[in-house]
Order: structure tokens, then C-alpha cells, then sequence
């Protein structure tokens, strides 16, 4: 158990010393300022950021001299909470193995710019030398409340209740235009007048002459179409005037039914008598 232990530590410091190495450096912020050398402490330093006005200046020298740009190279700011929300950045590089870059606070995104504490981090890679791939965290990022103010971005609440929907409906108006419900009267009083316009027209002249060819029970008939007819008439206008859709739908059912039986009997005994020569 105490070898592999061992072995475990002296594996992880063969590959550091295999890895890229930054030889000197210096990140600065206003007059904040961490410098970086070979014989570097695992403490990471802190740098605060005031205002969007800020600037970020980053120079950092490699101690290995490159012949050309590691194939990727890139300066990572991320969250601490969440590394997830991170943003990329690609910094100068130099023949002299130099990397340089200037952060200005206006460029973090705006999710960034309300977290705590951003990391700020360093990643060489290469195929070519696979061995001496470096990821190094260089500093923590504090930004202060005020810078934080600026943000545009407020987190939303993803989890929790969230307010009760009220849905609004514009209310209906209470009464139409009147024109609306006078041309309907109107046209519903043309087609009864068309409709007894259309007796006269089977029958002739002599409407009322005919009573002496109608029996007393067909003339029940008679009179009960022409009033379940005026009914109809009266329930039609009651709606336009204000009666409720159902009162109306419901009235208009109770009158079809002696409608449409005493129509029948009327239709009926109208065609029988044509046929018979009475009209």
C-alpha cells in the first residue's frame, strides 16, 4: 500500500517536470500585480475587479523555446461555483515562447460578471508533445459588488414556485352595435312576409275563402303553425335584445317540436286539396 503510494507521487512529479513550465510572469490589475517564477507556491492569489473599466494584463513567459504555437493555447475564465460557465479566450504568441493578452472587464460575459469568484486558467496543449501538456490555474478573479451592479444578466429561479397565471380575457361588450340585430329583424320579417307572400301565391286571392274547405281540427293546425312561426319570430328578437344563448336555443327547441308536426299537417292538407281542385 505504501509503495503504490509512492510510486503514485513520483509519477505525478516525473510528469510535471515533463510539462510545459512557465519561467517568469506577471498578471496585473490596476495596481494589483502576481508574478509568477520556477519556483512557484500552490497558493492562488486574488485579484479584485472594480469596474468594467478594468483591464486584465496578462504576460507570461514559457521556459521551453517553441519553434511554433502549441495547437492550442488558451486562457479559460470560469466560474468557481459552476466550471461549466466558462468563457474562452486566445492569447498572443511570441517567437520567444512569449504569451501575452489583455482582458478588458467589459468582455466577461454578463452570467460571469454576477458570480463571486472566477478562475482564471491556462491551457497548452500539443499532439506533437502530448507529454508536456500544461493546465495551470493562475488566479482567482473576485469581482466586487459594484462591478457585479452592472451585469445585465439576473439569474432566474429554476427551481421553487413560481407566481400564479392570471389569464386576462377582454370581457365581451355588453350590448352590440344596433344595426346588427336590426338587420337580422329585418331580414327574419322579409321571410315571413315571403313566406305568407308564397300562401297566397299556392292558394290565391281568396285565403280566407278557403277556411270553408279547412275541417275545425285543421284549422287547429293551421293555427298552431302560424303561431309556433311567430315565436320562432318573437324568440329571435328576445336574443337580439339581450336573452341568454341557452334561453334561446332552449326555447327554440320546445317550439320545434308543434312546428314541426303542425308544419307537416299543414304541408299535407295544402297538397291534398290542390290535388283535389279546391284552390
Amino acid at each position: 500500500m505504501k509503495l503504490s503510494i509512492i510510486v503514485a507521487v513520483i509519477c505525478q512529479l516525473g510528469a510535471a517536470a515533463m510539462a510545459y513550465t512557465i519561467s517568469e510572469g506577471s498578471i496585473k490589475l490596476n495596481d494589483q500585480s502576481v508574478f509568477f517564477g520556477e519556483f512557484m507556491t500552490q497558493e492562488i492569489k486574488h485579484l479584485s475587479v472594480d469596474s468594467p473599466k478594468d483591464k486584465i494584463e496578462i504576460s507570461l513567459q514559457l521556459k521551453e523555446v517553441l519553434d511554433k504555437r502549441p495547437q492550442q493555447l488558451v486562457l479559460v475564465l470560469s466560474s468557481v461555483e459552476d466550471s461549466a460557465l466558462a468563457a474562452h479566450f486566445v492569447p498572443g504568441f511570441t517567437s520567444s515562447s512569449e504569451i501575452k493578452f489583455s482582458l478588458p472587464a467589459s468582455k466577461f460575459p454578463e452570467v460571469l460578471k454576477i458570480k463571486e469568484k472566477l478562475n482564471l486558467k491556462l491551457i497548452i496543449a500539443d499532439p506533437a508533445s502530448s507529454g508536456k501538456n500544461l493546465v495551470k490555474q493562475l488566479v482567482e478573479i473576485v469581482p466586487t459588488e459594484e462591478f457585479r451592479a452592472t451585469a445585465k444578466y439576473h439569474e432566474k429561479p429554476r427551481i421553487g414556485y413560481k407566481p400564479e397565471i392570471h389569464h386576462i380575457f377582454r370581457t365581451e361588450d355588453k350590448q352590440i352595435n344596433a344595426i346588427v340585430p336590426l338587420v337580422f329583424i329585418g331580414g327574419a320579417v322579409v321571410l315571413f312576409l315571403a313566406l305568407i307572400g308564397s300562401w297566397f301565391g299556392f292558394i290565391g286571392a281568396d285565403l280566407y275563402g278557403a277556411l270553408k274547405y279547412t275541417s275545425g281540427g285543421q284549422l287547429l293546425f293551421n293555427i298552431g303553425f302560424l303561431l309556433s312561426l311567430i315565436g320562432y319570430e318573437y324568440n329571435f328578437v328576445q336574443y337580439y335584445l339581450g336573452q341568454s344563448i341557452f334561453t334561446t336555443l332552449f326555447n327554440g327547441a320546445l317550439l320545434s317540436l308543434p312546428c314541426i308536426y303542425a308544419g307537416a299537417r299543414v304541408l299535407k292538407n295544402l297538397s291534398r286539396s290542390r290535388h283535389a281542385g279546391k284552390f
